[in-house]
């Protein structure tokens, strides 16, 4: 599955959410987006398939260095 694919199948699940998810609740969106990211997109990433855009999301600190934001924030 490519990045335009997989942004294809967030733009499903965003438009009906609870045809994906049992009750259609961000997290269990978020999860269902995540899970289908890390298998269908192979990423690297230890923890989520969210972590390149949770750092681009999140504000440098005082020595220029950025920590994921959480999915709370996210939020």
């Amino acid at each position: 599955m490519t990045e335009i694919e997989f942004a294809e199948q967030i733009e499903a699940v965003c438009r009906r959410p609870k045809m994906y998810t049992p009750n259609g609740t961000f997290f269990e969106n978020y999860c269902f987006l995540d899970g289908l990211g890390i298998g269908a997109l192979e990423n690297r990433y230890s923890n989520s398939a969210f972590t390149p855009f949770l750092n681009w999301l999140a504000p440098p600190d005082e020595h220029g260095r950025t920590m994921p934001i959480s999915v709370h924030e996210f939020r």
